[in-house]
């Protein structure tokens, strides 16, 4: 009996994400596109800020030390 509940859900869950994912508006060639630039143009701007950051800490922690 639990094989059969267990079955239930499973099959339950399944009707319920494909019923989900016919109701996704999925994006065109052009705006996925876009999308991927701009990630990627975030993701490289990130990047850099961490890497100047880092930097800028590393320099800092090396002045302290170099004055001891």
């Amino acid at each position: 009996m639990k094989e059969k509940k267990e079955k239930g859900k499973k099959e339950h869950f399944i009707t319920g994400a494909k019923a989900e994912l016919s109701r996704i508006t999925w994006p065109g060639r052009k705006e996925a596109g876009k999308q991927f630039l701009i990630v990627v143009l975030v993701s490289v701007i990130a990047a850099l800020l961490i890497t100047g950051t880092d930097t800028l800490i590393q320099a800092g922690i090396e002045l302290l030390i170099s004055r001891i």
